[in-house]
């Protein structure tokens, strides 16, 4: 019991860590720089905005207005850690159907116990009673558990005993016919001489089950919920270990609770096998200079200072380390689940040290894991227009000074403020450099109007950062877009060439490092004092956050908000919350 406690506490601390990480910090893709194309589905490589020396250099000779514009904001995203909440909030329901089931197929005190200190405080907790209580040996030396004694004057008291009543009543050449003291009997061996009489029909047996357990020395919701269970029994697939049950398999759709604390138990175990919150902060100024006399004479230049904060964090856990076993001593049980139903089995300490969930949070297995990476862009950018009949090539570099903070840390559950708070005041800094390269293609329609294409290539020279303790790698990003540059209304379309690679997200269970792949567009309405935006996005890696929704508003040039909302939404406490959402402020001139 005290092992149950102790997980019930661990699990709650885990699911405190995701609850609290929303005031932690993200992850590392291409990104996007400025309102403008934020709002724009994510659209920059070849719409001309005062952020082209972010997302292409070449952008900086297209046309011939000089332009500035600032940019603060942040987003949020969500992997997983929604399922938690709907769980987390019903645990005196789960654990009440837990427990019943545990006294039903157990009917023991010390199964009881458990049960009741499972309470309402951990799921796991309360279907590992009732693994135990399912496939409990009968050596455990209590006179009242499983493939114990019966209760007063032969009444069956637990599942085990229930069947042992109902082999006999239903076996025609049963010596007893269901009667008197039933504990001396060999449960295998009566299972296998009605198997023998009855050729595998199970319908008789299901029959004085339900009989057995309407007489049985047990509540009545147990007796109902034994019942019902009897009914999905997987006859064919239930061994007998002496005279305890060794495994038994239970179909799904006979107990609406059943199911419903499996699906919870389901959700639990994906949750630990990935799981994720980041929040990003992108942040920026940019002046771009260009004119018609210094595009024919010299080229165009631009400025700028980008922030880029962001971090993650996650519970990771060994993937060999996901069973629910449960046990002490000698007894050891384990549940599984399937599409079809439920397992209960009789396991080993060496299974439960090596392979259990419980284990692996009480030893420390399971892992916090929290990283910040704070970088900071100095770039320079130069672009040059060849003029073409009717069009212009436009080429261009930046070179970027960088200096970036780091922390990655995988440490106790338990702990995980304490040691976040400690990393976040020894962080590691390093600089470096990078390269970005573009070209952009503009035809000339009317008045500055263009249709225009673009490709990047960001960070060419794969920067990094030597840390004291470790090596951050940015690896080069490569993007296409198309747009319509016009006076009164703008279209741009981008999409990622290749995936990149969320950073610095640890990846989890041996599993390939997370990847992003944006695809997105959007349209703009101008007009002198204000403009309208709106655009769709999508990431081809990362499904879960469903199509991004954009949209902004600029009013007198200085005031712009623009905002990113993913369609994949979560239910708490009937509130719809997106998995995914994004605001920034800003605004922005050209002349």
């Amino acid at each position: 019991m005290t092992n149950f406690k102790k997980f019930n506490k661990n699990l709650l601390k885990t699911a405190g860590v995701l609850a609290l990480v929303s005031s932690s910090a993200g992850a590392l893709e291409f990104g996007s720089m400025g309102n403008l194309s934020t709002s724009m589905g994510g659209a920059g490589v070849a719409l001309r905005s005062p952020f082209g020396l972010y997302y292409n250099p070449a952008l900086i000779a297209s046309g011939s207005k000089s332009r500035f514009g600032y940019s603060f904001g942040a987003s949020i995203r969500e992997h997983n850690v929604d399922k938690a909440l709907p769980i987390l909030s019903n645990m005196d329901n789960i654990s009440n159907t837990l427990g019943n089931l545990a006294s039903s197929f157990g009917g023991g005190n010390s199964l009881s116990a458990m049960a009741n200190g499972a309470g309402g405080s951990g799921t796991v907790a309360s279907t590992a009673v009732l693994a135990a209580a399912a496939a409990n040996s009968p050596s455990s030396g209590n006179t009242n558990s499983t493939g114990g004694a019966s209760g007063t004057n032969g009444t069956p008291s637990n599942l085990q005993d229930i069947i042992r009543n109902a082999l006999k009543a239903a076996d025609k050449n049963g010596s007893t016919g269901g009667s008197g003291d039933v504990n001396g009997e060999n449960l295998q061996k009566l299972f296998e001489q009605y198997q023998t009489t009855h050729n595998g029909n199970f319908g008789p047996l299901v029959e004085q089950v339900v009989k057995a357990a309407e007489g049985a020395n047990l509540p009545s919701d147990q007796k109902d919920l034994i019942t019902r269970v009897a009914n999905g029994v997987d006859w064919n697939n239930v061994k007998f270990d002496g005279n305890g049950i060794s495994t038994i398999a239970i179909r799904k759709g006979q107990s609406p609770e059943l199911d419903n604390v499996m699906k919870d138990i389901n959700t639990i175990q994906d949750i630990f096998k990935s799981n994720n919150i980041n929040i990003r902060s992108q942040n920026g100024i940019a002046l771009q200079l260009t004119s018609p006399y210094l595009k024919s004479t010299f080229g165009a230049l631009a400025f700028g200072v980008f922030n880029d904060t962001h971090g993650n964090i996650s519970i990771k856990s060994d993937p060999s380390r996901l069973r629910l076993i449960v046990g002490s001593g000698d007894n050891y049980s384990e549940l599984s689940t399937s599409s079809s139903g439920y397992t209960f089995s009789k396991s080993s300490e060496n299974d439960y040290n090596n392979h259990s969930l419980i284990a692996s949070l009480q030893n420390g297995n399971s892992k916090a894991v929290n990283s910040l990476f704070i970088l900071t862009e100095v770039p320079i950018g130069y672009a040059y227009s060849i003029a073409l009949p009717g069009s212009n090539l436009n080429v261009g570099i930046a070179l970027k000074y960088m200096n970036a903070y780091g922390m990655y840390n995988e440490g106790s559950i338990s702990d995980f403020m304490g040691s976040f708070q400690n990393n976040v005041k020894n962080m590691e800094n390093a600089s470096s450099y990078g390269i970005d390269v573009g070209v952009n293609y503009d035809l000339n329609l009317f008045s500055d109007s263009a249709l225009s294409v673009g490709v990047v290539a960001k960070n060419i020279n794969t920067p990094k950062f030597n840390f004291k303790h470790a090596t951050a790698i940015i690896k080069p990003q490569y993007r296409a877009g198309i747009a319509y540059n016009g006076d009164y209304f703008s279209a741009a379309f981008d999409a990622d060439l290749a995936p990149n690679e969320v950073y610095p997200f640890a990846a989890q269970n041996g599993a390939s490092l997370l990847l992003s792949q944006m695809i997105g567009g959007g349209a703009k309405v101008g007009f002198k004092y204000v403009d309208i935006r709106a655009g769709l996005a999508y990431d081809l890696r990362q499904r879960g956050n469903g199509v991004i929704m954009t949209a902004g508003l600029n009013l007198f040039g200085f005031l712009d908000i623009s905002a990113q909302v993913g369609t994949s939404t979560f239910e708490y406490q009937g509130y719809t919350i997106p998995k995914y959402a994004d605001v920034r402020i800003g605004g922005s001139f050209s002349w």
